[in-house]
């Protein structure tokens, strides 16, 4: 090209701050401390999924986790945003919540559903009845995340996916 201007490529969906903590990362640099800026940690998390920074997502995401105070108010939707940016981690943490908090969540109708088939307070409440029937061995579809995801890295494994995508790479590595 002989166009003496110089290029630019916008990015209207990150703001400088964001792509500069992503930028930094890139570089070898730590994540910037992001105090606990819940938005900014979410909207850092948000570009590495974007641009596929997966061990930038993954620190993020724990980050995001740890900052995070879930509420009978706020947990779905922190459980939605989880879902749908494949944080297993984050997820892992409102789904315990969940169960951590049946009895008062079910009293309150805090959960309900809006879909076909059996209702979230009735799956709540056999969770809440089972919790101290049995304790099962440690199998990779009862393993925390991180169980997972650091016998996945040991393994050469991709670590960034949902429980069933880990727990699937794991039993098919063996």
């Amino acid at each position: 090209m002989s166009d003496k201007s110089p290029s630019l490529i916008e990015l209207p969906d990150i703001s400088p701050k964001t792509f500069m903590a992503l930028l930094l990362y890139i570089y070898g640099y730590k994540l910037p401390d992001l105090g606990n800026d819940i938005s900014q940690i979410r909207r850092v998390l948000e570009a590495a999924d974007k641009y596929g920074v997966t061990n930038l997502k993954l620190e993020a995401e724990v980050c995001y986790a740890s900052s995070l105070s879930l509420t009978l108010e706020n947990v779905l939707e922190h459980l939605s945003f989880a879902e749908a940016k494949n944080c297993a981690y984050l997820k892992e943490k409102a789904v315990d919540f969940i169960i951590r908090n049946t009895t008062e969540i079910i009293k309150r109708k805090t959960i309900t559903t809006t879909s076909e088939g059996p209702s979230m307070s009735d799956i709540l409440a056999a969770v809440a009845r089972s919790q101290d029937e049995k304790k099962a061995e440690k199998e990779l579809c009862a393993m925390s995340i991180n169980e997972l995801r650091h016998r996945a890295h040991e393994k050469g494994l991709d670590v960034d996916g949902s429980r069933e995508m880990l727990v699937s790479t794991l039993e098919s590595s063996t």
